[in-house]
């Protein structure tokens, strides 16, 4: 906002103040009146700057707004203090009132915090000084503000700001309000003498300091799925760190001093306000929306600021994607330009210091190595001259490979310079032989490629070299369990596949060895730069999309033969690990065999598992569970004994039933022998598909005594029989369930696992001949723990018994019970793409994969859903991850075999969707991706 129109706006709130303020005041008889006068008067005012932001006024100048607004209020109240009932005027001691912080830089979001300093002229503070403060400050609060405030002399002021960094920094930016102008003058003569001149390199280092800790707090990226508008990287904060920096180095708290000085083009002076003025706009709208002071731009947030920006959009997924694009085009811009800023004081301090040393010592320069047209100072890389680029457009590579083997970063002169000539990298520029063997030797290094390919991507060059990587910059990915954008998750990944070169987590030793040993590191980090780039082709199935653009990167790269091979399998099939161990028995022989003939041979294997851990782990850091790993790990070895010797891997999985039932006889009494009999004949086939002696031999003892205890109660329907097995090493723990076959069996276990908070990861359903049942439950605590508590597995089986004759009141009072404990999130208004998925190209069953919001009761309707449609579930997969439920149910129909009708199908699927609560014309027919 222009200074006139500052005044311009200031100017109106005081005519409204003369207009309705002040007549109103004289009527008022009593403090409590002229509370309700002030309070009118802020109403309206406030009303008329939230009708100007509604109506698209920038983010400055709605902020400057509100803060004229409170300069008004604020005079008016000390100049009504001051007066005595007869008409005469208080007499105050020498006092100063000066806004700081955000009210400092005449700048005030909607329920930000107002900061007030109060300086005094003696040591000794008069009553009627103090009182006359208090009174202000509870006719502020009185009002509505939240103040904070501090009341001091200039000397303890400055001594506080000398010894607190916030302080300092608040006072950077402090303004005079009211009061005597003298002791503000003084404040300011003496406040750079004392608290900052000699003491510049000492601030600018813990400004940096507290950058970096604030943005590895919230993950070191613009990209998060769930920014802060204030602390996040490229947020609000780092614009004011910029602010107080400029102004310990130039004295000024105009930033366009850096574009006089050279530091920032215009252009990007430009960019850094614009980015600025939508940043203060979003956080006026989220105070706003919340009525209180909150930056957290949620998913739900997401849609609101999104509708009420008008984004034109049909969708509301597609109006906040084009918003979450702004967003981080802005916050990317501001980081950047900030970072450059930082960048060029700090090797500014850096020679200083160094002129410094030489003087005293008559040091030589520091040492430089100077090649290609650069050189190398301070662990930068600087040009030797303006026309590197222009001599040799090859260099605009080659850099990139020079900060990777030096481990330099760019001086804020090449950025310039290198920014200057982007528009080289054209397709010339991409199908030229050099370039590519300098990228492929970058992408070799196992272990320092994620570096440089921030680097490049920072710099907007991958993006131009590979532009299919390059329409992912900012992509929203609209699925829940998703932190990042799909730039930042692509570079998360290979983040991780760079950290198992060096990892010391024995957990992930075979990942390492793999790694280590693994020929093709190139292809490897090519495929992970590329698996998601379909996601911006508006296809079906991303990967279909992300293949076809692989093939496209390959012809060009001129990568060919098995190398060729290698990339499009990882990246059609960058999904399949994952799905296959996570929703298929994967100790089905058949599974694995189906698994094997799709990735072909042990190099795929062995890279398919790198690629899965990296990608998982780049997708959130909760994503590589100790239960998935198990799962992962499982696989892997099946399929890798598979490849070794299939003899040997189908003898492993086809031994023979009799001599696993020897070896079950032997763990147990000969009174078992009929009952171990029945048991190898009842139980289905999948049963058996990976046969342990130490489980059946537990199973049989549980049905024995199930059977025992029906037939000496003389019932129908008894109390189910339980047991727990811990499982530390898998962080879960194994809960069998033995019961007659019932109705809402399986609902009435997944409501009582809820009411004692308990995770289910995985169900295994076996229903004998005989009408036995045999779950098996995997389940965790919300530490991914085992169950260890003694209370809840008592009262889990006290509710699970209860379920013999269960009811409404039975199941809603267990719900109940669990959400006291269980939070769902709100993401109605963000359109969470919730999907259910039929498949049924197993020849066996049929799977359910769900994708829904997770709520309390989600899985006991899903159950009841599935029995009421007479479908017999035999194995599921539960996945909860940041409030999205990713479920795999393996189901028969009536007949115990896989559903082949059409309508059947339809039907299942429609119940489900009805379940979770899909309308069916906006129902997803893609499947759960991960």
């Amino acid at each position: 906002m222009s200074p006139d129109r500052e005044k311009g706006n200031r100017a109106k709130v005081q005519a409204h103040a003369s207009e309705q303020l002040l007549p109103a005041k004289k009527r008022s008889r009593s403090r409590t009146e002229l509370i309700r006068v002030y309070k009118r008067f802020l109403k309206l005012e406030e009303y008329r700057i939230r009708m100007a932001h509604k109506a698209g006024e920038g983010g400055i100048e709605i902020c400057q707004r509100r803060s004229s607004l409170l300069d008004v209020v604020l005079v008016n109240l000390f100049e009504t203090a001051l007066l005595e009932e007869n008409g005469g005027k208080r007499q105050v001691a020498h006092i100063a009132m000066v806004a700081t912080g955000g009210y400092g830089r005449g700048l005030l979001n909607p329920s930000s915090d107002i900061d007030l300093h109060f300086i005094v002229g003696s040591a000794s503070l008069p009553k009627s000084t103090q009182d006359f403060i208090e009174e202000i400050l509870y006719m502020l609060w009185d009002v509505g503000f939240k103040v904070g405030h501090a009341t001091r002399t200039l000397k303890q002021t400055l001594q506080q700001a000398s010894a607190d960094n916030q302080t300092k920094s608040s006072l950077i930016e402090a303004r005079f309000l009211w009061g005597k102008q003298a002791l503000f003058d003084s404040l300011q003569a003496s406040f750079r003498k004392s608290c900052i001149d000699r003491k510049e390199a000492d601030y600018l280092k813990i400004r940096v300091d507290d950058i970096r800790t604030r943005r590895k707090k919230w993950f070191n990226t613009v990209f998060l799925q769930e920014p802060n508008v204030k602390q996040s990287a490229g947020g609000l904060r780092d614009y004011q760190n910029m602010i107080w920096i400029t102004w310990v180095k130039r004295n000024t708290l105009d930033l366009q001093v850096l574009v006089e000085e050279g530091y920032l083009a215009e252009r990007s002076f430009n960019e850094l306000q614009r980015a600025y003025d939508f940043l203060l706009r979003v956080r006026n709208e989220l105070h706003y929306e919340y009525g209180r002071g909150n930056d957290l731009l949620t998913l739900q947030m997401q849609g609101v600021v999104a509708k009420n920006f008008a984004y034109p959009q049909h969708t509301i997924l597609r109006k906040i994607e084009a918003f979450m694009r702004d967003y981080y085009t802005h916050t990317r811009a501001l980081l950047h330009h900030v970072n450059a800023v930082l960048d060029a004081f700090q090797i500014e301090v850096e020679e200083e210091e160094r002129e410094g040393f030489r003087g005293l010592f008559s040091l030589k320069n520091a040492r430089e190595e100077h090649f290609d047209g650069f050189f190398s100072r301070e662990s930068r890389i600087f040009p030797e001259h303006d026309e590197i680029f222009f001599q040799d457009p090859g260099r605009i590579m080659r850099v990139f490979q020079h900060t990777q083997l030096r481990y330099l970063r760019f001086s804020p002169e090449l950025v310039q310079l290198f920014t200057a000539q982007l528009l080289k990298v054209d397709q010339e520029f991409r199908y030229h032989a050099d370039h590519r063997a300098v990228f492929e030797s970058i992408l070799s290094r196992k272990g320092e490629v994620g570096p440089t390919l921030r680097r490049m991507h920072r710099l907007d060059f991958l993006g131009r070299y590979l532009p299919e990587f390059g329409k992912l910059t900012c992509l929203v990915q609209h699925e829940f369990f998703h932190r990042y954008t799909a730039d930042e998750h692509t570079l998360r990944c290979i983040d991780e596949m760079d950290g198992l070169l060096d990892t010391d987590h024995q957990s992930l030793g075979l990942l390492q060895k793999l790694f280590r040993d693994f020929p093709e590191p190139f292809i490897l980090y090519l495929a992970l730069i590329l698996h998601d780039t379909g996601r911006a082709e508006n296809v079906r199935r991303h990967e279909d999309g992300s293949a076809m653009l692989a093939s496209q990167v390959a012809k060009r790269l001129q990568i060919k033969s098995d190398r060729r091979r290698l990339l499009m399998f990882l990246v059609d099939h960058h999904l399949t690990f994952w799905r296959t161990a996570t929703t298929k028995n994967i100790d089905d022989p058949e599974v694995v065999i189906e698994f094997a003939k799709i990735t072909r041979s042990q190099l795929h294997l062995d890279a398919l598992l790198i690629f899965t851990y990296a990608d998982s782990k780049g997708t959130n850091e909760e994503a590589w569970s100790s239960w998935k790993e198990s799962l992962m790990l499982r696989l892997y070895r099946h399929t890798t004994g598979y490849f070794e010797d299939q003899q040997a891997f189908h003898s492993r999985f086809s031994r023979p039933l009799a001599e696993v039932r020897k070896e079950v006889d032997r763990l147990l009494p000969e009174t078992f022998a009929a009952e171990t009999k029945a048991h190898f004949a009842y139980m289905p086939e999948h049963y058996f598909y990976r046969p342990d002696s130490e489980a059946i031999a537990r199973h049989i003892r549980m049905v024995k005594e199930h059977r025992d205890l029906l037939e000496s109660s003389g019932e129908a329907c008894v109390t189910p029989s339980i047991t727990w097995v811990e499982h530390p090493n898998r962080g879960t723990s194994e809960l069998l369930v033995c019961s007659e076959e019932r109705e809402l069996l399986l609902a009435s276990i997944a409501a009582a696992l809820a009411a004692q908070n308990l995770t289910v990861m995985r169900a295994d359903i076996f229903t004998r001949v005989d009408g036995l049942v045999l779950d098996i439950f995997h389940v965790r605590t919300t530490n991914f723990e085992p169950v260890r508590s003694k209370r809840i597995l008592r009262q889990f089986e006290a509710d699970l018994a209860k379920t013999c004759q269960p009811t409404e009141s039975l199941f809603g009072d267990l719900l109940q019970r669990a959400s006291g404990h269980v939070r769902t999130r709100k993401v109605g208004l963000v359109g969470f793409p919730q999907r259910v998925y039929v498949q049924t190209n197993d020849p066996k069953v049929t799977t359910v994969e769900v994708q829904a919001q997770d709520r309390i009761g989600l899985l006991f309707d899903l159950f009841f859903t599935l029995r009421t449609l007479d479908l017999e579930v035999v194995q599921a997969r539960i996945h909860t991850e940041k409030g999205a439920a990713l479920d795999s149910f393996s189901i028969l129909d009536e007949r115990h075999e896989p559903l082949k009708d059409a309508v059947k199908l339809q039907a299942v699927q429609s119940a489900l969707e009805d379940a979770i609560g899909i309308e069916h014309e906006a129902a997803h027919q893609s499947p759960p991706l991960s």
